[in-house]
Parts: C-alpha cells; structure tokens; sequence
C-alpha cells in the first residue's frame, strides 16, 4: 500500500490527473513507452512496478534506479533513450555524460515551478522533464519539458539561478535575438526539420535550442579566437553549410544539415545563415530588429568579393594587414588577431554585450545590431576594438614616420593624406571612408560592414563617390591623388 500510495502522490504532483499524460511521447497508445510487450504502450507499468522489480523497490515505484548513484538509469533504459533520437535533438546517454547540463553540479532545477530540486540531483534527466508531462495556459509543453521554450533555459541561466552564465540579463537588453520577449512564442517545434519555411514569415524564430543543443553542451568552451571553428557550444544543432564558386557578390550554394548529420557544425557561420542568408528568407528579407531590412550575409561575406570581414575564409594577402617589410613589420591588430597572419573570426567577435566579461555570444548589447561598441557619429570605438589605434587613430601626428598603414604620410607623401588628419584632425569616423555604403548613395547601409565589392579596403564609405589606389573622390572635399603603396 505504501508504494501504491507513493505511485498515486508522484503522479497527482505531476498534473498526469488532469489528463495530459495520454497526449504526450511517453504515455501516447500509438507512440509511447513500450518497455514490455505484453502491455500497451504509454501504461503505467512499463515505467513503475507496485510491487518492486527483482526484490528491489526504487523511488516513485519505479521498476529501475533514476536517482542518487543510479542517476538516469531508468531514462536509458533499453528501448528508451539509450540510443539518439530521430533527429538529432538528443545524441545518446555516451554524448550527454560529457555535457555540462549532466557533468556541472550546478546543474539541477531550481524551481518554484514545479519544485525545485536538490543539488545531489544535478545532471538528472528530470531536472528539465517530467516523465507525465506538463501544461501552461498554451497547453502541453512540448518534449516533456517543464517549461515552455526560453522560460526552460533561463529558470536556470538568470542572475538567481544556479547557473554561473546570466543570459537573461542579456537577452534583457535593448537589441537581442528576441528570445525572451514574446513576440516568436510558439514557433520553435522540438526536431523541427531544416526546411527554409521554418525560418522565414510567420515562423521565422530564435530559440536557446536554435544555437545550442542543451544535450550537447560542453562544460567549457573550447571557441578558439582567430579561427572560425564552431566551438562545442554549436556542436549537435541544425545548420546551414555554404560552398561558394567563383563569382563576387553572389550567395552560396545552401546544403542544410540536420542536427544529427554525419558530421557535425563546421563553423560559426552555418549557424548563423540559417537565419540570416536568402537560404532562409529568399528575395524577400524581413525587417532588422535594429531598424531597416536585413541583409543577406552569406552574399556579403563571399570570399570572392573585393573586400570581407573573415568570417567565412581567411582575407586576400595584403601587404599592410599584417606585419610585412613593406609596412615596417608593423602590427596592426589588436589581441587575439596580433599574431602576424591573417585569421577568420567569429560572427559573435562584432556581435555580443558591450561588457567584455559577460559570457560571448549573440545575446544582447545595448547597442543596435547588438554591436560590442558603439558605432555613433564620430565614434570609432568599434573598430578599434580590432584595429589599432597606434596604426588607423594615432593620438598624436606621426609625421612621416611609417605607421603600419597604407595611408599615412610616410606612404602617401602629403600631409593631409593619412589616418591621423582625418581621424584625429577633422573627426572622421572609420565609416565615413570604410565600409558605409554599397551602392555610394551617402548613408551607411546596414551590413556593409560584412562585405563589398566595390572597392579593396572597405573604402566604400558613406562619404566615397569613386576610389581606386591613390584617386579618390568623396563628397567632404574635392578629388584628391596621392601616391597609394603597393596592394
């Protein structure tokens, strides 16, 4: 009587009496729990024994240990979750054993709702789910979670949860993915396959699991700077593989892959077009929660093109972008890009919190298009993030000492050609001469900072009518010929 009385109390405090453990992938008689033959699918007994298993009596009745020193054994059970899903959401217990989300003592659910759960019960696979299944005002929370979505991921990743990453606080900012504010609720389908309709109008969506496959997740990340390697923090998600031809300016041909495809994330980037590339959207780009229509960035970082940010392949050899006889074997990048080669880069190295020492990633800043700096008026604090100020903003005049630059007065020979009387002088901000407007119509394009192929250099700049190597012609002076050092 005692374990039937424990049985009745487990399932009364899950909500499985009000009827929704029939409708979920446990209890479902077409689809659910079948541990023994001779019963149907989705009965209670292929999950609890009243009567013990084998002379041993577990917890909740169970006919196997989940819990303390048997922790999950029953979930692996086999049949059950002892080998990878369909799609990949789940790559198997081997894979989960070395996740985070199992290995972190501060792994456990926090609660109020439902309870919370002890830290002896980290890594436990009903930390996340509840084996009967739980509504909201939405109805069945899908996979067996015990919360919708985001609510799930940031019960814990919040400045009260157990965990040590805060990304409610950055998602609470004033440019993020959108995760948390309501407005893509309900479009994000557990397994969704990776089809362009799930990503674009009505569907088009960003969820935690989007990027990160919370079974997967490593307990440290092993991101890499100056390379464009996914690190395992984008291991075992849905992404969007691009082989580029011969032509400038010009999208990829798109190969999505599956969360659980024979190989897994390559680099940053495929995770990042399977949003923000026509693969998702076509001819017909929404609007950027910055402002304006986005753009198509596998286009924009095309390793074809005059100029790109390495994003996707390493930049053109260049004499003044790393150390070189020609510029005085002069650095010219800052940390972790000062090692005198060219490097790629992440997505995330632009696009994060403006605080450094806030976990990295694409989550939230309070500068539009979620920069890591500002990108105001006259302010050029973004790109000397990267770019040194010794070489493109010099404090002082540097006269006709080499710089590191190709336009400075050692290279050009005229006193008003160079970084520091246009930076320093006359206030240009980078944007103005780089990296502003695509078609030269004056204004800074969203994106154009990606990629262009209008010019080597970035110097397609809000205020640059035409340029070519030392003939330039902006709209803030007359046309203006200098001697330009060798590409």
């Amino acid at each position: 009587m005692k374990l039937l009385a424990t049985l009745a109390a487990a399932l009364m405090t899950t909500g499985v009496m009000a009827g929704q453990y029939s409708t979920t992938a446990h209890g479902k008689q077409s689809t659910g729990v079948q541990r023994l033959a001779g019963i149907p699918r989705g009965n209670c007994d292929q999950c609890h024994s009243a009567h013990g298993s084998d002379g041993q009596y577990y917890d909740f009745a169970l006919f196997e240990g989940n819990f303390g020193a048997a922790k999950n054994q029953l979930c692996y059970t086999s049949g059950c979750h002892d080998s990878a899903s369909p799609k990949g959401v789940y790559h198997g217990p081997t894979v989960y054993a070395t996740s985070a989300h199992n290995t972190d003592p501060n792994a456990f659910w926090p609660g109020p709702s439902p309870d919370g759960r002890a830290p002896a019960d980290s890594g436990n696979c009903a930390n996340c789910h509840d084996p009967h299944g739980l509504g909201d005002n939405a109805g069945l929370i899908p996979a067996l979670a015990v919360a919708r979505e985001e609510t799930l991921c940031l019960t814990c990743h919040d400045s009260n949860g157990p965990s040590m990453k805060d990304i409610a606080r950055q998602l609470s900012k004033t440019y993020t993915h959108r995760i948390a504010d309501g407005v893509m609720s309900g479009r994000h389908a557990p397994g969704e396959d990776i089809i362009t309709t799930n990503y674009s109008g009505m569907k088009r969506h960003v969820e935690c699991v989007d990027c990160h496959n919370p079974h997967k997740l490593p307990s440290s990340v092993t991101h890499t700077p100056g390379t464009n390697t996914a690190s395992d923090v984008l291991k075992g998600v849905s992404r969007v593989e691009a082989q580029y031809g011969a032509s400038a300016w010009m999208p990829p041909a798109f190969s999505p892959r599956a969360a659980n495809y024979v190989t897994d994330t390559r680099f940053e980037y495929e995770v990042c077009f399977k949003c923000h590339s026509s693969w998702a959207y076509g001819s017909a780009p929404p609007t950027a929660p910055s402002g304006g229509l986005e753009t198509d960035q596998s286009v924009e970082f095309n390793p074809n093109n005059l100029s790109y940010h390495p994003v996707v392949a390493e930049i053109k050899n260049n004499s003044y972008t790393s150390p070189t006889a020609t510029n005085g074997n002069i650095e010219t990048m800052e940390s972790p890009w000062d090692n005198g080669r060219h490097d790629t880069m992440y997505c995330a190295d632009c696009h994060r919190s403006e605080v450094d020492n806030e976990t990295k990633g694409p989550h939230g800043s309070y500068n539009a298009y979620m920069l890591r700096a500002a990108t105001g008026a006259t302010d050029n604090t973004f790109c000397l993030k990267c770019h040194k100020a010794s070489v493109y903003a010099p404090s002082t005049d540097p006269g006709s000492t080499e710089t590191g630059s190709r336009f400075d007065r050692q290279t050009t020979g005229n006193e008003e050609a160079n970084h520091y009387f246009h930076v320093i002088g006359q206030q240009a901000r980078c944007r103005d001469c780089h990296a502003g407007a695509e078609s030269g119509t004056g204004f800074v394009r969203p994106g154009s900072a990606h990629g262009s192929n209008r010019a080597y250099g970035f110097v397609n700049g809000a205020k640059i009518r035409t340029f070519t190597p030392g003939l330039c012609t902006p709209t803030c002076h007359d046309h203006e010929d200098y001697t330009a050092g060798p590409e």
